[in-house]
């Protein structure tokens, strides 16, 4: 009797999944890719450059309701009489016919 000869059946590959320790150097690696490619003041930089947007979009903020403020002052002064009486009367010490004015001292003087 002869032996009988078996197949021996083919298995398939297995993906192998990569180990920790592998995964932990290639980050690492893109980590100081990264790092090298991007600078050290890199991160600083951009902080920097955020703080500078954000001061001058407040300073916009800013601009922008005095010019508001102004433009209705304008639109006031084109439109509406008491409040031209008013400035003329505050701001340059105008008066009408008959009245008198009294300088007084300003809070600011000691």
């Amino acid at each position: 009797m002869s032996p009988k000869l078996t197949r021996k059946k083919r298995l398939a590959p297995v993906a192998v999944a990569p180990s920790r320790w592998r995964q932990f150097g290639i980050a690492l690696i893109v980590g100081l890719v990264a790092y090298i490619a991007l600078g050290n003041r890199a991160l600083w930089t951009m902080g920097e450059k955020r703080r500078a947007v954000e001061d001058l979009q407040a300073q916009v903020a800013h601009l922008q309701a005095e010019r508001d403020s102004l433009k209705n002052m304008l639109w006031r002064l084109e439109n509406d009489m008491g409040y031209v009486e008013k400035v003329a009367r505050e701001e340059y010490g105008m008066s009408k016919k008959g009245e008198r004015v009294y300088a007084l001292p300003s809070a600011e003087a000691p």
